[in-house]
């Protein structure tokens, strides 16, 4: 049995009124029927987190590259930013070892390529490839469907590829969650050597669920970040970075680790005064970095989960059947989800 650590940590978390999406809010229900179509190919928006189809601008982006020299939006001093509340968080076992690592190198030979290395807590090395840098997203676009993976570097820098599968998750006592699968995109303000690659970034103020102790703190924190987005406040983050302000979109991930537990890892998107949003990939249960890898991925709007990621959301195991599972088990660990959204 995982038991969780307790201590005192000053955290933040709130759903938030993210940008809105296709489909209808419905309860969740057992009896779901899976959607077993494949989804088209999709343009990433510049600053939103979500697909489009069309390539405009999101009504809901995020603020712009140099938000610093914009007046009003110019982020405060570090010391003039208000303490972080102190709440009460429990915190599971480490999940570092349990978990891929990840690095993003750019082809040396070709800088609008990319691999990005997923290796597992045994040292299984398998690469995810960025076929395209592109400008208008800020970031690196991989190949589809983003359930396969190459076995080596050069496969993404120009090698012939032999894609193949990523390996099913087991089935877990939720059911069917979804399959293990790599981003749509990741980019350059969420990697640690932005157009240059590295690790993907951790956001300060992810929290982990790791049962009802931990969902009943969430419901507690959501409020806040909604009220800083809305009143356009800022805040330090707990490990002392920033300052941080809210964009307004909650955002989760779910996976599993090497013990086959079922990790959710939810957090608010956030930028810097320099940068632009940081989204689900960021999201990681390891303290040290993000995510490369999920099962499943979307936003918490009030009390309604939606599958409304274009990083994890898009894939084509990510069915309607999975999201009412993941549903559950969110409810199961104390977070009051009344519908799900599938997109």
């Amino acid at each position: 049995m995982r038991i969780p650590r307790w201590h005192r940590l000053p955290c933040l978390l709130l759903p938030v009124f993210a940008a809105s999406c296709h489909g209808t809010a419905s309860a969740p229900q057992a009896d779901a029927a899976p959607d077993q179509g494949s989804r088209a190919d999709v343009v990433v928006s510049p600053d939103a987190d979500s697909p489009r189809t069309d390539g405009a601008a999101s009504p809901d982006a995020g603020p712009p590259l140099d938000a610093a020299a914009q007046g009003e939006d110019a982020l405060p001093a570090p010391d003039a930013v208000p303490p972080l509340p102190d709440v009460a968080v429990p915190v599971g076992p480490d999940e570092c070892p349990l978990l891929p690592d990840s690095t993003l190198t750019v082809c040396p030979a070709d800088p609008e390529k990319a691999s990005l290395a997923i290796v597992d807590p045994d040292g299984t090395t398998r690469y995810a490839c960025a076929y395209k840098f592109v400008p208008l997203s800020s970031g690196w676009n991989f190949v589809a469907p983003s359930n396969t993976y190459v076995a080596t570097a050069d496969e993404c820098c120009g090698a012939v590829a032999d894609p193949r599968p990523f390996p099913d998750a087991p089935l877990t006592p939720a059911g069917f969650l979804g399959k293990p699968h790599s981003a749509d995109h990741i980019k350059v303000q969420e990697l640690e050597n932005g157009r240059d690659g590295g690790g993907i970034k951790h956001n300060p103020f992810a929290v982990v669920l790791t049962d009802e102790a931990s969902g009943h703190a969430l419901m507690t924190l959501m409020p806040m970040w909604r009220s800083w987005s809305l009143h356009r406040e800022t805040r330090m983050a707990p490990d002392g970075t920033g300052p941080f302000r809210f964009l307004g979109s909650i955002d989760w991930v779910m996976s599993q680790d090497a013990e086959n537990n079922i990790v959710i890892v939810v957090g608010p998107e956030v930028y810097l005064p320099d940068n632009q949003r940081w989204g689900h990939p960021t999201l990681g249960a390891c303290a040290t970095r993000g995510t490369a890898m999920a099962l499943n991925g979307g936003e918490i709007v009030g009390t309604v989960l939606d599958n409304n990621s274009g990083r994890f959301g898009v894939d084509p195991a990510g069915t309607e059947e999975a999201l009412r599972n993941a549903a559950e088990v969110f409810k199961a660990r104390g977070v009051d989800i009344t519908a799900v959204k599938f997109n």
